[in-house]
């Protein structure tokens, strides 16, 4: 009876000794599988709180790199509108530059028709939206900063008209054109009072990317190609406007576009600075992982 008995206890020891095995299979596979070693902190001991601070700044890392990804995304949309706003002033400015010593008027409807279409494309440009958001409104990205063009090329016909009709001289007329104000423009009021706009790389770095399309450069292919679009040959006899007045506000506006173009260039190094700074981060993040 007692040999029995003893069999039977042993016999529960090894059913016992072998659900622990079966347990500690089923964790190791679990282990194995996801690569986690206990299933919950308090296993872990003394390590849980170092593991914990470790998940968390793998999940800020994360967040900081989509940041990135979307910085760069965005500044590369960004910079290749610019670069399509340069290539349009150019061809505007090759036209001008091909025109006779004393061109006519039939001379100066291929620089009128070419100056139109560069300025569609740049009020396109000017209102650039990424589906989510409009790139030149700085902070109030939710709205076009272009609001109202009609505006603009109604301030600029009617500037062309005074000095057309000798209400003003050339001079003044350019003056009055680069005095325009935002307003007059035709830029929304959102745009006007709209502070910059960054993205995020860490806790202490930010990389700015502001450039609206009311800054200057903006500003002054806008005003110039509007004034080409709408200039008028003067015709003897009837306007105050002398041929040579008009060679001489073209070579204005084409001051004015230059400059502009100038200016942009300017902008898209301040958006390069922007990438190096977001493309740094994401080095330093790539190799933290």
């Amino acid at each position: 009876m007692v040999s029995r008995v003893g069999t039977y206890i042993q016999s529960l020891g090894v059913i016992s000794r072998n659900s622990d095995i079966q347990s500690q299979m089923v964790t190791l596979q679990k282990q194995i599988s996801s690569g986690v070693q206990f299933q919950t902190f308090k296993e872990y001991g003394s390590d849980a709180a170092r593991i914990q601070r470790f998940r968390s700044e793998l999940a800020q890392i994360d967040g900081f790199l989509r940041n990135i990804d979307l910085g760069e995304t965005v500044i590369k949309q960004m910079d290749q509108s610019m670069e399509e706003a340069e290539a349009q002033m150019e061809n505007v400015l090759a036209a001008i530059n091909l025109l006779p010593a004393q061109a006519g008027e039939l001379d100066f409807t291929s620089v009128k028709t070419i100056a139109t279409a560069a300025q569609r494309v740049l009020v396109e440009i000017m209102n650039t939206n990424d589906g989510n958001k409009f790139l030149f409104a700085g902070s109030d990205s939710a709205n076009p900063p272009l609001e109202n063009f009609d505006r603009a090329e109604e301030e600029v016909k009617f500037q062309l008209a005074n000095w057309l009709d000798g209400t003003n001289g050339s001079t003044t007329m350019i003056n009055n054109l680069n005095a325009l104000t935002d307003s007059q423009l035709g830029y929304s009021l959102g745009v006007q009072s709209a502070g910059g706009v960054q993205f995020r790389t860490d806790e202490f770095q930010e990389a700015d990317y502001t450039i609206k399309a009311n800054d200057d450069g903006f500003k002054k292919m806008l005003v110039g190609l509007t004034a080409l679009s709408n200039l008028e040959f003067p015709e003897e006899g009837v306007d105050a406007a002398t041929k040579t007045d008009f060679y001489g506000v073209v070579d204005g506006f084409y001051q004015m576009i230059n400059q502009g173009v100038v200016e942009i260039r300017e902008s898209r190094a301040s958006l390069s600075t922007a990438a190096l700074t977001l493309g740094d981060a994401k080095d330093r993040y790539t190799i933290a992982k």
